[in-house]
């Protein structure tokens, strides 16, 4: 049995959460892997010390936020990461005791379900407190073009109609990489926050063979075939709130992928080999993915350039 105070806890969750959120935006990118282990503290401490001490956690690694980042960082990473780790947590508490004595626990089919419907209607709401100002962004990424031709004179400034397509394609995709980190983020600490509870004994919920159960709701596949529709199609408004609901539901289904390569890995020989191979091209390529994406838009910045200087009359 579990003495210390729940609220203790929390607070402690919550300061250690707000802690390596702000560290992680102050020190630059040798700090950025820590706003992925961010909610694991408020994992740990809503599964194993309740809903209470979840809440209180979320809410004192918010006000840490806004103390030391501001109103939009509190609300963004409150809405996007704090509070969804003090839901699942809550969630993976639930259980209904039978005449039999034994507790039916809140599937995690579910469980994985209501990450991403909250994560899609957070993402939603961060996005509108956000803002994103096409016409803004686009005058600062002028902007920033205009310093970065003073050291190099080469490079042409693009104009409006090609900066226009960049913050397009910005439009559709920056939604969609969004939803999918925050529920790989979500998902990989939720593990972990379980193994950690549920090795010392804190949480009452015993552990589960995850690659055999999971699954997920049919819904999910209507949402994941609306979100590609929309994003492809749609555009503004219709285009980012399709794109969090693509990313979300494409992520959803590609953990229900992997575990069905781990039940398949178990009876397979050479099973752990083909693990490692999985997860080594997921870490190895998502990295690699978004440096080429920057490479990509590099190029299309230096061919419009080089396009335009062989049309300029001699």
């Amino acid at each position: 049995m579990n003495k210390i105070s729940g609220n203790f806890v929390g607070l402690l969750a919550g300061i250690a959460a707000g802690l390596m959120a702000i560290a992680a935006f102050n020190s630059g990118l040798a700090s950025a892997p820590l706003l992925f282990i961010t909610p694991l503290a408020i994992y740990i401490a809503s599964m194993g010390w309740g809903t209470t001490a979840g809440v209180i956690a979320a809410i004192i690694a918010s006000a840490f936020c806004y103390i030391y980042g501001g109103v939009g960082v509190a609300l963004s990473l409150g809405l996007s990461i704090f509070a969804p780790a003090a839901w699942i947590g809550h969630l993976s508490n639930l259980g209904q005791t039978t005449d039999d004595g034994d507790t039916i626990w809140y599937p995690l089919s579910n469980i994985l379900f209501w990450l991403m419907l909250i994560t899609c209607a957070l993402c939603i709401v961060t996005f509108s407190l956000v803002d994103f100002n096409t016409a803004e962004t686009g005058e600062q990424l002028r902007a920033m073009l205009k310093e970065v031709a003073k050291t190099n004179p080469e490079i042409r400034i693009p104009n409006d109609e090609e900066i226009a397509l960049t913050l397009q394609m910005l439009t559709k995709v920056m939604p969609i990489i969004t939803a999918s980190v925050l529920i790989f983020t979500h998902s990989i600490n939720a593990c972990f926050g379980a193994f950690i509870t549920q090795s010392s004994e804190i949480m009452a919920r015993k552990p589960e063979n995850i690659a055999e159960s999971i699954s997920i709701p049919k819904a999910a596949l209507f949402i994941l075939v609306a979100g590609f529709i929309g994003t492809v199609f749609g555009n503004g408004v219709i285009a980012q709130v399709c794109g969090v609901l693509f990313g979300a539901s494409m992520t959803v289904f590609a953990l229900l992928g992997l575990a069905d390569t781990h039940l398949k890995a178990r009876s397979t020989n050479g099973g752990t080999l083909m693990l490692i191979v999985a997860y080594a091209s997921i870490f190895m390529f998502s990295l690699p993915l978004l440096i080429f994406t920057g490479i990509g838009v590099m190029r299309f910045f230096r061919m419009a350039s080089q396009e335009a200087n062989n049309n300029q009359p001699n």
